[in-house]
């Protein structure tokens, strides 16, 4: 099972995560299990394809996700609040890597394991 991700982590951990459900006469037992996960092909693909080039301000979005192991899109809400008018722009977003932390504008639901 899937408890989290296998290759893009959200919990500040760089590694890949499963669950393993076995059961006896006293229920499911899940054992949770990490192992590590070499990133490094998954950034050259991205600029091999010239993905934040492509994608704009979403692909490196995409990007911070996997360099940081944390979600990155409260970027979004952030942008709205702040600049509602404006659109995207790296401009942008570097303000907010500059200004904000990933937690400030993220769902509750990852505050889990800051």
């Amino acid at each position: 099972m899937n408890p989290g991700s296998v290759g893009v982590p959200l919990d500040g951990q760089f590694t890949a995560s499963y669950m393993l459900l076995n059961g006896n006469e006293r229920g499911w037992q899940p054992t949770f299990r990490r192992v590590p996960f070499d990133y490094e092909p998954i950034f050259r693909e991205f600029k091999r394809l010239g993905f934040i080039e492509e994608c704009g301000v979403i692909g490196q979005l995409c990007v911070e996700v996997f360099k940081t192991a944390r979600p990155q899109f409260g970027f979004l809400g952030w942008r709205k609040r702040h600049y509602p008018s404006e659109p995207l722009s790296m401009e942008l977003l570097t303000e907010y890597f500059d200004k904000c932390h990933w937690s400030e504008y993220a769902s509750k639901a990852y505050y889990i394991n800051m």
